[in-house]
């Protein structure tokens, strides 16, 4: 993205996500131009934490904060905001899940007069105790926990963007026994301004420990963030689901980086973007020109469905709808979108299978083989046909593959073709083709299987 103004880089960093290597990649220059970046992030977690606090009504020199520090910068981050919260009153505990601190951190946090609680029998932490029995331990945890849960505030810096793969060990133990264990989230984010009445409040160094960073993964156990105060840029797990349920409000830090040559792994739909896609009437337009929209949708089991997808239609600025389907869902159709045309013509994009079912009667027998008959016409070949002609399927118009027909889909697909399965149709896609995969398995990891259901099929996938 070269020539990027500071308005424009701005606006990419609100909508757009990179991964941790890029962030990385983006830090070094300045690290090596001697930026104070752990000094400026620590001070915003700070920040938050005190506004939160605050806007709880409690006084800061009343609060009780946990740390949970790792043994990374992510843990650095949150002993410098420990640190200065504890300089302004505030009651701070630092539990170290690992065997070590960051150095300048933990000093600067014992000398703010901070306690910490070592959970590692075998930690290396300067002038903390280990060597502990498994009973102590175990008792360690315990109380690391109930302080935990007592608290005002718990600062999450376990792992930031380090972390690969589900969390394990004292991490992991802690995560869930605070957090959750590899469960859909199903709390919604803090809004700005919101008081919640309950502790502990969580905010999250960087990213809540336990997430998949780059593809917002939950496979094991994490901790939900009310706020997450992330550094330099969004990073994935920030606007993929089902991370970015877990992340609670998401307060940006710049640290203005230079994101020219760095491509968005994640990019949000703007306003702009989408004003884009619109195309608006002309005075020349005939209905052709404006677009026939196809569609063979609903069945006589579920007619409400072809209602829906034409009147959805109609609302899309197109020139004109052609429905297919049988009689009574016809007679429905015009009730509703009298300008609806019935039969076959000219079509410029299809949509095909919504409240279709999957063939359990003789009363689907015609929606799905006319859907069949479509779809032969998308069919790429096989390796073991190399001299047939794609193109034909490639000039095809876009088709959208919805509900009863995603198991009448050709083995591979040109990408005009988009499949909108939920995450239980997305796994009996997936298992017809041989993956071993169930649906919550699709929930856990979304952006991993709508990926591989793309590899296998060609298809583009909106999951």
């Amino acid at each position: 993205m070269p020539g990027q103004t500071d308005e424009n880089r701005l606006h990419v960093l609100r909508h757009a996500a990179f991964t941790a290597r890029d962030v990385r990649e983006m830090e070094r220059p300045l690290l090596e131009n001697g930026v104070p970046l752990m000094r400026m992030a620590s001070a915003a977690t700070a920040h938050v934490v005190a506004e939160m606090i605050e806007d709880e009504g409690v006084a800061l020199e009343e609060s009780n904060i946990v740390l949970l520090a790792g043994s990374g910068d992510n843990g650095g981050d949150g002993l410098f905001a420990a640190t200065m919260l504890a300089g302004n009153g505030a009651s701070v505990t630092a539990v170290a899940v690992g065997r070590t601190l960051h150095g300048e951190g933990f000093a600067a946090f014992v000398r703010a007069g901070g306690k910490v609680l070592i959970l590692d029998p075998a930690s290396e932490i300067p002038g903390c105790a280990a060597g502990f029995s498994a009973g102590e331990a175990g008792e360690r945890l315990r109380a690391a926990v109930e302080l935990a849960q007592h608290a005002h505030v718990i600062i999450d810096a376990m792992t930031g963007i380090g972390l690969s793969g589900a969390l394990h060990g004292i991490a992991g133990t802690v995560a869930s026994s605070l957090g959750v264990d590899g469960t859909i989230p199903d709390r919604t984010a803090l809004p700005a301004g919101d008081s919640t009445g309950e502790f502990p409040l969580v905010v999250a160094v960087d990213v809540p420990s336990g997430v998949g960073v780059d593809d917002g993964a939950i496979t094991g156990p994490y901790i939900p963030a009310d706020v997450t105060v992330t550094f330099g840029a969004l990073k994935p797990c920030l606007m993929l689901p089902p991370a970015a349920y877990a992340c609670g409000r998401v307060t940006l830090v710049d640290f203005s980086f230079d994101i020219d040559g760095h491509m968005p792994f994640v990019e949000a739909v703007s306003g702009d973007n989408a004003a884009e896609t619109v195309r608006l009437p002309r005075l020349a337009d005939t209905k052709y020109l404006r677009g026939v929209t196809g569609l063979i949708t609903g069945s006589e089991r579920y007619p409400g469905a072809a209602v829906l997808s034409c009147k959805a239609a109609a609302k899309t600025n197109i020139g004109m709808i052609r429905y297919m389907g049988p009689q009574v869902c016809r007679d429905m159709v015009l009730a509703a979108v009298p300008e609806a045309v019935l039969g076959k013509g000219r079509v410029q994009a299809w949509v095909v299978g919504s409240g279709v079912p999957t063939g359990e009667t003789e009363d689907d027998d015609f929606q799905r083989e006319t859907i069949a008959k479509l779809l032969t016409h998308y069919a790429l070949s096989s390796d073991d046909d190399p001299d047939d002609d794609d193109d034909l399927a490639y000039d095809m118009p876009p088709l959208v593959v919805d509900a009863g027909a995603l198991d009448l889909l050709p083995d591979e697909v040109p990408p005009q073709v988009v499949i909108t399965p939920h995450a239980g149709e997305l796994a009996s896609l997936l298992t017809a083709r041989g993956e071993d995969v169930d649906a919550s398995d699709v929930q856990n990891e979304p952006l991993h299987w709508a990926l591989r259901t793309h590899e296998l099929t060609g298809a583009t996938v909106l999951l």
